[in-house]
């Protein structure tokens, strides 16, 4: 179905479609969902989640409540799966717990899912920062995950102290994330070692020139013919506010020969440097050209309406007669 149509943008709504798309939902005669799954598939995979969602066509009403009266491991880690999906964040949390705690002495690893899961509820403004500072704990000990987890915890709750203000708190997550980057497989983790390095230096040591000077370094040789390394180092200026006028050319360099997603992705980014320089109307022409690309975006048309609002000056107050 085109979610571009009226009928299915309230289908989109009803079952909350995201970015990633088509959106295959199975549900009962009253539309109520039973599973779902998103992105293109080959014939098998398709067939297969068919058929395992058929062996227990329990509804997520039904599987809800039936979780209350008798828990499983089965029902707490399919409930935590799909509330992921929908992005109700703090359910699929609680979720992740439960499975945690019905499983025993020998749980299977969700850390570093239920970390994700507190952390959007915090971007969300759900929950405080200190939740997901507590929740990557085990990701960071060793009791929990890997090298690979633990740097990617800590590269999302470094973004996540971004945008909540709490830079200042990151210096201990970025000095152990270089520890775990510096003491793993060299070749696999250097990346991910000068990446965090670069972080330290423009929070912890508030110097941008060495920081990004690091931060490209990660790149490799060559990296500016290469429009995804482009994308890259443009992204970490624009998430930072540094030195925009230099992201902005390293953007349209990966928009103009890069894939179609490392395209949309610069072009996204370049709004958003229109933004901050409160162009809003260069930014609005970059937001709908997204739109027009992607017949039924649900973020990209909620950022386009929000960039409009700023683009369209308020109206004067209007003067009270004494």
């Amino acid at each position: 179905m085109n979610l571009a149509s009226e009928q299915g943008k309230a289908l989109a709504d009803k079952y909350r479609a995201g970015s990633i798309l088509p959106l295959y939902v199975l549900a009962d005669s009253t539309g109520d969902p039973i599973t779902r799954w998103a992105g293109y598939s080959g014939a098998a995979r398709f067939v297969g989640t068919l058929t395992a969602a058929l062996r227990d066509p329990v509804t997520v009403t039904h599987r809800a409540e039936r979780f209350q009266t008798s828990p499983s491991i089965a029902d707490a880690f399919f409930l935590a799966r799909f509330y992921a999906g929908v992005k109700e964040h703090l359910k699929s949390a609680g979720y992740y717990r439960a499975y945690e705690r019905l499983s025993g002495a020998h749980p299977a690893n969700v850390s570093l899912d239920l970390f994700k899961e507190i952390s959007e509820a915090a971007w969300e403004g759900l929950l405080p920062f200190d939740s997901a500072a507590g929740a990557i704990a085990p990701l960071l000990n060793n009791s929990q995950g890997g090298p690979d987890d633990a740097i990617a915890a800590i590269k999302i709750l470094a973004r996540l102290a971004r945008k909540t203000g709490h830079e200042h708190d990151l210096e201990p997550y970025l000095r152990r994330g270089i520890e775990i980057a510096s003491q793993a497989n060299p070749r696999g983790m250097e990346r991910n070692r000068l990446e965090l390095r670069a972080d330290y230096l423009f929070y912890v040591k508030s110097d941008t020139g060495a920081a990004i000077d690091t931060f490209e370094a990660s790149l490799g040789d060559n990296w500016m013919n290469d429009p995804v390394a482009l994308y890259s180092c443009g992204h970490w200026l624009v998430e930072r506010q540094v030195r925009l006028e230099q992201a902005k050319e390293f953007l349209t360099g990966a928009a103009r020969d890069g894939v179609e997603q490392i395209g949309s992705a610069s072009v996204y980014d370049l709004a958003r440097i229109f933004e901050y320089q409160k162009r809003y109307v260069d930014a609005v022409k970059m937001l709908e050209y997204l739109t027009d690309q992607y017949d039924y975006n649900r973020y990209y048309e909620e950022e386009l309406e929000r960039v409009r609002a700023l683009a369209v000056p308020p109206e004067p107050a209007s003067e009270t007669p004494e």
